[in-house]
């Protein structure tokens, strides 16, 4: 379709309606050779009723079965964001069991509240051990600079069994991650172009320092899970196109 802005028709599994998900060139839409332009189907398929894109709705969507999933007793769900659609979304589901955050700088207590946000550091959570069910965090992991330290921090804060949902922009032909940028004593090095992805608390964006392959996915053993799975979804009828919309799910070990 070379139209600027379209609609495909399907089925929200957020709001269980039948809608049509909004597609434009927005967020990197290339054109092929023969000049069609491909929209980053990742990016788009933006749903008019709940606001979530493609890979949003996709992430929420596994949010609420390992919400529901066993029975038993509530459980609990911590959103690596607050002030976004997607977490509104899971707010309105959860309620009280639901707790996002926002990153409100580095001077910032962990835990503390600035203007109705919450502030946390996910590579230091205020959260106590074994206290939380499931963790969802939204294509925040390749602006964490050290993102082992954030998996590890999940891991300590859900209970055995607990299960930690992530999305982050993910290369299959990667084998090992590659650092796009860090701070060394104070100084920040980039080793590839600077790349800024949007961010509803700064309009100056925020900086990607890894692009990740499946070595990352591979330590995850290590850092407090039992096992982490990729999971690829591709269904028109429900709005869910293009080759990259990943979702993992990883799981934190038990005893």
């Amino acid at each position: 379709r070379d139209r600027e802005v379209y609609e495909l028709p399907g089925v929200c599994t957020v709001d269980s309606a039948v809608v049509g998900f909004v597609v434009d060139r927005l967020c990197g839409a290339a054109q092929d050779g023969d000049g069609l332009w491909l929209p980053n189907w990742r990016e788009r398929l933006q749903c008019p009723l709940c606001g979530l894109n493609c890979r949003q709705r996709l992430l929420a969507t596994m949010a609420f079965e390992a919400m529901e999933e066993g029975g038993g007793e509530p459980k609990s769900l911590y959103v690596m964001e607050q002030v976004t659609p997607m977490f509104a979304v899971l707010a309105a589901r959860f309620g009280d069991r639901c707790v996002g955050s926002e990153f409100r700088g580095p001077d910032a207590a962990p835990g503390s509240v600035h203007g109705g946000l919450r502030h946390e550091n996910a590579e230091d959570l205020s959260f106590a051990d074994s206290t939380l069910d499931v963790v969802a965090s939204n294509d925040v992991l390749e602006h964490v600079h050290d993102p082992r330290a954030a998996v590890a921090e999940v891991g300590r804060v859900l209970r055995p069994g607990g299960v930690f949902l992530f999305s982050i922009p993910f290369y299959p032909t990667l084998d090992h991650t590659r650092r796009r940028a860090e701070v060394v004593r104070g100084e920040l090095l980039h080793y590839e172009p600077a790349e800024y992805h949007g961010d509803p608390m700064s309009s100056m964006g925020s900086l990607v320092f890894n692009d990740f392959g499946w070595g990352f996915i591979d330590e995850f053993r290590r850092l407090g899970f039992s096992e982490c799975r990729a999971s690829l979804t591709w269904s028109p009828a429900f709005g869910f196109l293009g080759a990259g919309t990943f979702v993992f799910r990883a799981v934190a070990r038990s005893g």
